[in-house]
């Protein structure tokens, strides 16, 4: 989660590669990795996020449905 929201794309590229790793864990807020990186408009740890097979983009914060795509649109991360 600190990876996706501090735009370190390395970590993730590495934590992404231990056979534990649940690319779609959520935070206390509800939130996913690939929520919070387009959130904060990290591009390159959002590049490295999609690149996994089990990742689902779909998949929107719990308390109000707001997806990846969505937010990064609301803050003009195109």
């Amino acid at each position: 989660m600190s990876g996706a929201k501090n735009g370190d794309h390395r970590a993730l590229r590495g934590l992404l590669q231990c056979p534990d790793a649940n690319i779609n864990t959520i935070d206390d807020r509800g939130r996913t990795p690939i929520y919070l990186a387009s959130w904060k408009g990290h591009v390159s740890a959002v590049e490295v996020l999609l690149d996994d097979v089990n990742l689902d983009i779909n998949k929107g914060r719990i308390k109000d449905g707001a997806t990846a795509y969505s937010i990064a649109s609301e803050k003009n991360h195109f």
